[in-house]
């Protein structure tokens, strides 16, 4: 969903954010924010959650303020968060699960294509399919990628522990969300008895989230996304927490386009936390709805050095891919 924020100056800023919560909840965000300072971001934020919004439809209109703010000072977002520390972000090629011979020779075309050095597959539908996917991927690919496995919280410990000889065989960078996230408590022991690096994506929400997960020594590394954590100011909030305690971080995504991209970008670029690739599915959109959209070369793009958010709408592009009926 994108969103669109005007100002009675005539600036007018943009966000991008994902899910159905966000769609059915957006609306009443934009309506407590008429007439509100749209530079104001803490304040506004604050008076939406004390409504009681939803953290997805929240971080939408505050990514519209966050560019609406960068565009007025004249600066990008990463100078507002900070300053750039990396130019550029590297990425992980996302694909979803597939037959083993077909997982890979996606993963071929990422490295050939885009030359991503990091690969996730779905997984998690079943542990004798998951590691042959994981044996085949690795002997197309080899050392040339780090691979991730994404179960979605599919699995029990057991089942962990019945793939961690595979996993250990191949050129793992960590098994994502393997367990539910109501057995937090059980992590640090699998971390134990798997010996895999894991890493947490359901489990974080927000900085007290962080928190918990570093107490339980529950994980080797952080998935952090800005819907789910309501906003770009939640997002530098758990991440100075992680950075905190020693946590490395990656951005999730939600199959976005330029505008939640580019806020990813300039994040990635701030915040020391994210030194991990970040999630990308935008290889494989048929078009994007910015005017320019990003060129992924050797595995990374760059980050935008425009006002805010540094992109702009393609309204032709929006008009021909709108949806008149939510269905």
């Amino acid at each position: 969903m994108l969103i669109e924020m005007h100002t009675d100056e005539g600036l007018v800023g943009i966000g991008e954010t994902a899910g159905r919560e966000a769609l059915e909840h957006h609306g009443r965000c934009a309506e407590a924010l008429v007439g509100c300072d749209p530079l104001a971001i803490r304040q506004n934020v604050a008076k939406l959650k004390a409504r009681g919004e939803r953290p997805a439809a929240i971080s939408g209109v505050e990514m519209a303020m966050w560019d609406l703010l960068g565009k007025a000072c004249g600066v990008p977002l990463f100078q507002l968060l900070g300053g750039c520390i990396r130019d550029r972000v590297t990425l992980c090629g996302l694909m979803g699960v597939k037959a083993p011979d077909g997982a890979a020779d996606t993963a071929e075309q990422y490295v050939r294509t885009w030359g991503f050095a990091s690969i996730k597959t779905k997984a998690g539908r079943s542990v004798d399919e998951d590691m042959a996917i994981a044996q085949a991927i690795h002997k197309r690919v080899g050392l040339q990628a780090l691979l991730r496995f994404d179960a979605n919280e599919s699995y029990q410990p057991e089942d962990v522990i019945a793939l961690a000889a595979t996993y250990r065989q191949v050129n793992l960078e960590y098994v994502e969300q393997p367990v539910s996230r109501q057995q937090l408590g059980s992590y640090r022991q699998l971390r134990e008895k798997s010996r895999l690096p894991i890493a947490l994506n359901e489990s974080v929400t927000d900085a007290a989230s962080v928190l918990a997960i570093a107490r339980e020594s529950a994980a080797d590394a952080l998935v952090v996304d800005i819907p789910d954590a309501g906003g770009i100011l939640a997002v530098q909030d758990l991440a100075a927490v992680a950075e905190a305690v020693g946590l490395p971080c990656a951005f999730h995504c939600w199959h976005d386009f330029g505008v939640k991209t580019a806020a990813m970008a300039h994040l990635v670029s701030a915040l020391p936390a994210f030194s991990l690739a970040s999630d990308t599915t935008y290889h494989g959109l048929e078009a994007d709805i910015i005017a320019d959209p990003f060129v992924i070369q050797q595995g990374r793009i760059p980050v935008p050095t425009a006002p805010g958010l540094g992109v702009q709408l393609a309204m032709d592009v929006i008009e021909r891919y709108r949806k008149k009926v939510i269905d």
